[in-house]
């Protein structure tokens, strides 16, 4: 029972400042490192490292297998033919979301360094103006590794993003590596989520695994155990409202990616079952892809199957089951869902799910 004394008391703890206002929680950093060309399951000893202290995913896939789109996707959460940069040299249009814009917003101090390949053909201006930079304050000159470290040994209030854009043709052995001592050196890294993939693996705009998986390592010591693998299907639409999730930040309702920051840290929320993945878009080597469990299947320009493997038996792709009379209702099947992929991303097909002309 609860006597007046008690209730007085409690009373007076709830009238107080300190029980009147949140307890302010600080936002984890975000260190955001991609690879032009990077095959999944390529080694490193710095990825290595990363890898057991963080959080190996073995099974992602780009959404578009060749550079701007791929890093298109990447920063806007969505599809490169739902935000407009189905090939490299595009301009990102303003009016994407991104995911530099939405932690700005949140507090975030923002920086770009590295290839950017997203503001037209013209590549005389360094940095691009104003609103084309898509939410990210600064932009770094010269080589990606030794501005990243003067970033990262910048004094700051306010939590950071950084987006490393690696060039083609580097690998990350170094750059990964000094990154992560001179986090340790500013006592960074418990509250630094450090994030690597890659636009492609080792061959550009192929739907075959050596061109479309590429590398995931996510490390967050304070919330993320490491050590840890995770065989899910996971796209790289997936990532930005994902990492925006673990930063606690609202993400944007025309995302096209899933937030699996709930299932990540806790196995809350829906498991992936299917990716999807387009390449060489308004071109006659045009091709989709679905995946769902081990199953794979391609398409063409017109929708037709090309290719159809079992990536469990067969993860090589030697053996195309695509014209197999015992695949029928598996390919069948497989051919609905990437329908309805296109559907529902806005792929040559309107929400009735009536085939768009071109």
């Amino acid at each position: 029972m609860l006597y007046r004394r008690d209730l007085l008391k409690a009373a007076a703890l709830l009238a107080s400042p300190a029980a009147s206002q949140p307890v302010a929680i600080r936002q984890p950093n975000l260190l955001f490192i991609v690879a032009s060309e990077w095959p999944a399951g390529s080694n490193s000893p710095n990825l290595d490292q990363l890898a057991k202290q963080g959080i190996l995913f073995e099974r992602p896939y780009s959404a578009y297998p060749l550079g701007g789109p791929a890093r298109a996707a990447l920063i806007t959460g969505r599809f490169p033919h739902a935000c407009g940069v189905t090939r490299d040299n595009v301009r990102l249009p303003l009016d994407q979301p991104s995911i530099a814009a939405e932690l700005r917003s949140s507090g975030y101090q923002t920086s770009f360094i590295g290839e950017w390949g997203l503001d037209g053909p013209d590549k005389s201006a360094a940095v691009p103006p104003g609103p084309r930079r898509h939410g990210f304050d600064t932009w770094a000159p010269g080589s990606p590794e030794s501005a990243a470290i003067d970033f990262l040994k910048q004094d700051r209030r306010n939590p950071f993003f950084l987006f490393l854009s690696l060039p083609e043709g580097a690998t990350p052995d170094s750059d990964v590596g000094s990154c992560m001592r001179a986090l340790d050196e500013q006592r960074l890294a418990t509250d630094t989520i450090v994030v690597f993939t890659s636009a492609y693996g080792a061959n550009a705009n192929l739907p075959f695994e050596g061109s479309v998986r590429v590398p995931l390592i996510i490390r967050y010591p304070r919330q993320l155990p490491g050590g840890r693998s995770i065989d899910t299907l996971i796209s790289s639409v997936d990532i930005m409202p994902t990492l925006l999730g673990l930063c606690a930040v609202e993400i944007p309702r025309n995302v096209q990616g899933r937030n699996l920051a709930p299932w990540i840290t806790g196995g809350r929320g829906e498991r992936p079952e299917s990716i999807y993945s387009t390449g060489k878009l308004g071109s006659p080597g045009e091709w989709r892809m679905v995946v769902r469990a081990l199953d794979k299947l391609v398409v063409d320009r017109e929708l037709n199957v090309t290719h159809l493997y079992n990536l469990g038996l067969d993860p090589t792709e030697m053996d195309n089951l695509a014209h197999d009379l015992a695949e029928t209702v598996n390919r069948d099947g497989l051919e609905a869902l990437l329908k309805e992929w296109m559907r529902h991303t806005g792929d040559r097909m309107d929400p009735s799910g009536l085939q768009k002309r071109g």
